[in-house]
């Protein structure tokens, strides 16, 4: 998946549609691979993994500068380690919040949105801000959990603070990656 690739919108009719959290790749970079085998073999049973652009952006070397917590990415082999999970698991890119203070918002392909004022009261947005919390350490995971609620996905995650908070709002819409492998290691 390049940067600027197709982005999709889900199949909502699929109850197996999940968006990957970044620091699911992180812990996947240190396994032996068995769980891209479990998902490989989930994806056989209609599961369908997505990521945003953000993320795509993040693996092809093109970081957010104030972040450091996911430089493993930027290390060419890792890169190429993840571009290698996302092909096996034909991981999709769908669209997300721009921050507007970027220049790369200029694309107008569907790949960044905005939020609107009149979305102010809507959950999702609620969500978006509580993770957010205004702290700018929090706003990628904003910005990838608020995607995987828009885009009608459970939202995969290590991060116990953020899956709190999405199901807070959505129940049952964040799984944390390592019960998400207990219930695909069931479809054996």
């Amino acid at each position: 998946m390049g940067i600027l690739d197709k982005c999709y919108t889900p199949n909502t009719e699929n109850q197996h549609n999940y968006l990957l959290d970044s620091c699911v790749f992180d812990k996947r970079l240190s396994n032996s691979g068995d769980d891209v085998n479990l998902l490989i073999e989930a994806t056989k049973q209609g599961y369908e993994f997505y990521v945003t652009e953000l993320q795509s952006r993040e693996i092809h070397g093109v970081p957010d500068r104030k972040r450091t917590y996911n430089v493993k990415w930027e290390q060419p082999e890792n890169a190429a380690r993840i571009e290698e999970i996302f092909e096996l698991l034909n991981v999709k890119r769908v669209s997300c919040y721009g921050n507007p203070c970027q220049a790369w918002l200029v694309v107008l392909d569907g790949t960044y949105r905005a939020i609107e004022s009149s979305d102010s009261d809507e959950p999702r947005v609620q969500m978006f801000y509580e993770i957010y919390n205004d702290n700018t350490r929090h706003l990628n995971d904003a910005v990838i959990a608020e995607s995987a609620i828009y885009n009608g996905c459970t939202f995969i995650s290590t991060d116990k603070r953020v899956i709190r908070i999405v199901n807070k709002y959505f129940q049952n819409r964040a799984i944390h990656y390592d019960d998400f492998i207990r219930e695909v290691q069931v479809l054996r």
